[in-house]
């Protein structure tokens, strides 16, 4: 919600800055020698990425669902 009430510049400057900060910790537990680690935080990287598409695929069905027109029960 404190992304979206900031508009898009906000949520891609979070955005950006999450992707730099994600660089340098691979860069850095690189060379640190604990490859292990850098491989875990790629592959959240990578979960968290498809995280963010899922749910504006499902946020976008929500709202289709609920724009349709209702049908009322015949019975009612």
């Amino acid at each position: 919600l404190w992304l979206s009430l900031g508009g898009g510049l906000r949520i891609i400057g979070v955005l950006i800055g999450l992707w730099l900060a994600y660089r340098v910790g691979v860069a850095l537990l690189d060379n640190a020698g604990y490859s292990k680690a850098s491989g875990l935080l790629q592959i959240a990287w990578l979960a968290f990425v498809a995280m963010t598409w899922i749910a504006g695929f499902q946020y976008r069905r929500l709202v289709e669902r609920d724009l349709e027109k209702a049908q009322l029960d015949p019975n009612y």
